[in-house]
């Protein structure tokens, strides 16, 4: 069981590390999900969002950001 978990963080650590938009929902609320929860926010901090319908605004938020930023430093670029 403590592999599990140990693997399990492993590679949600491996995401944050690859520097991709991710993000992760609940999609119950046990006493056993809300301490993964408390694990991934509180230790490694990656965020864990509520409803899959907030992952999904927080990644347009990202991907806009992505895309300004993106135009942003093209509009800096001298021509050659």
């Amino acid at each position: 069981m403590i592999f599990q978990r140990i693997k399990m963080i492993e590679m949600f650590l491996g995401f944050k590390k690859s520097k991709k938009p991710f993000v992760m929902w609940c999609t119950a609320m046990d006493k056993r999900d809300m301490e993964w929860v408390e694990i991934f926010e509180e230790k490694y901090n990656l965020s864990v969002y509520h409803s899959s319908e907030k992952a999904i605004e927080v990644l347009s938020v990202i991907n806009q950001y992505r895309m300004k930023r993106t135009t942003f430093s093209s509009s800096l670029k001298k021509p050659s």
